[in-house]
């Protein structure tokens, strides 16, 4: 949506700098796009590293490929 720059009377394009990769939305700082981060795509509880992930569902057995079986030798 253009902007209007003073009294001028022509529209200046207003271009956003940071756009969020995850929803796309628009920012015209880094501070607001690190606010946007925090507050709308961080897990909402702590991640603990050491714990197993759980299933997805989509898991399937790895398969051998021929570097496996010159490692195995």
């Amino acid at each position: 949506m253009p902007v209007w720059s003073g009294n001028q009377e022509t529209p200046m394009e207003h271009t956003h700098e940071y756009d969020c990769v995850v929803c796309g939305a628009h920012f015209d700082s880094q501070d607001d796009l690190a606010r946007h981060d925090r507050s709308a795509h961080a897990p909402r509880e702590a991640i603990d590293i050491h714990k197993p992930a759980e299933p997805m569902g989509n898991e399937r057995p790895r398969q051998r490929d021929r570097d496996d079986d010159k490692r195995m030798s």
